[in-house]
């Protein structure tokens, strides 16, 4: 094995010290997605921390909008986020959430009038790179494919996400720099680094006083491994290799998203420094 810096060896400890990097190893990308999920469904939790993070974390995708419910690999995509107009949002719409949600993940029977309303969604088509390189041909693959219809069999009314509609967008979130090599790459796509949703988290952990002990403490660990792995691991990675990037790209192969090189994985991030660093 190569010799490994000391800095980066900091970093691989101060991780696996972290219980939340822990749990994140069985699923790796699906874990934060399904973190990002959760947080964003948060609005109306009665957790005020929750409730902050879900309204702030909106904003990273659209403004004025408000999340209805988030969807997991639809056509394949990582997150189909549904929004609704913050300034339509209203007791009506907060109290047939659940309804939405069902009417969205399996064009389950909904009301006429609230279909109608619905008709004003907007969609966030969200593919998350947490470990693995941002691939072009698979960014360009998911967009071409971006058209979905919603609907019931008891109802002649359709939502459709389409790109005609002037409805949907794309966003790209990865380790920031894993977003600075492929941003020139990325037409169409919005790109979000998993630091800035680290900043989020904290910017609420320090802005809500009354949150419960142990959501506060679970989202505190989350934030701080984010900041880690995005602000430190990968970009002590990215220098380690950088020198032989352009080498492993000309001579590797790239598998499911990954390249492979000397027989070794060499993922986009950190989140396994033992087999990315056996270079």
């Amino acid at each position: 094995m190569c010799e490994v810096s000391k800095t980066v060896k900091d970093v691989v400890d101060k991780l696996r010290n972290n219980p939340v990097f822990r749990m994140s190893l069985a699923s790796k990308e699906l874990f934060h997605s399904n973190m990002l999920a959760w947080f964003l469904e948060s609005r109306d939790s009665e957790d005020p921390l929750l409730s902050d993070i879900a309204k702030e974390l909106a904003k990273l995708f659209m403004p004025d909008y408000t999340v209805l419910t988030v969807l997991r690999e639809r056509k394949h995509f990582d997150l189909l986020v549904v929004l609704f107009p913050t300034k339509d949002y209203n007791d009506f719409i907060k109290n047939s959430l659940t309804e939405i949600a069902e009417f969205f993940q399996n064009s389950e029977p909904i009301l006429e009038n609230l279909l109608e309303k619905l008709k004003s969604c907007k969609f966030a088509v969200v593919e998350n790179k947490f470990k693995s390189i941002p691939n072009k041909d698979q960014l360009d693959g998911y967009k071409n494919k971006a058209k979905i219809t919603f609907k019931t069999k008891e109802s002649k009314i359709k939502i459709e996400m389409k790109d005609e509609n002037k409805n949907t967008a794309y966003y790209l979130l990865a380790p920031k720099v894993s977003l600075d090599s492929f941003k020139e790459k990325c037409s169409g796509w919005e790109t979000i680094s998993w630091n800035t949703i680290s900043d989020t988290l904290s910017k609420a952990l320090n802005k809500t006083k009354e949150k419960s002990d142990f959501t506060g403490e679970f989202i505190e660990y989350y934030a701080d491994f984010l900041e880690l792995y995005d602000e430190k691991a990968c970009n002590d990675f990215y220098d380690y290799i950088g020198t032989k990037w352009d080498i492993i790209k000309e001579n590797g192969e790239y598998v499911n998203g990954e390249y492979v090189y000397n027989g070794n994985v060499i993922s986009g991030s950190a989140i396994s420094f033992e087999n990315n660093l056996l270079l």
